[in-house]
């Protein structure tokens, strides 16, 4: 899973999501809630411990196991908070 940075979207990933995709990956982006397409997310989302939160249903949601997670900025910043909090 590729996160982006503060005020970017899911497509500043699309070379290395092609490039991954190509090798085998199942690669997920997306807009982290109220950036890029995302809708219906107020301000209260914006701190980086909700975004781990949304970040955690949305993969529960879609049943997803276990993963690798990078991030670019605060995507970064939100990788490290997400494996800290969920190691597996």
């Amino acid at each position: 899973m590729l996160l982006h940075g503060l005020f970017a979207q899911k497509e500043q990933w699309i070379e290395l999501a092609c490039a991954l995709a190509n090798q085998g990956y199942q690669v997920i982006v997306p807009d982290l809630p109220g950036y890029g397409a995302s809708t219906g997310y107020s301000v209260s989302v914006y701190p980086l411990e909700s975004q781990v939160t949304k970040l955690n249903q949305f993969l529960t949601s879609i049943k997803v196991g276990s993963l690798h997670i990078a991030g670019s900025s605060m995507g970064g910043a939100i990788a490290a908070m997400y494996a800290a909090q969920y190691p597996n």
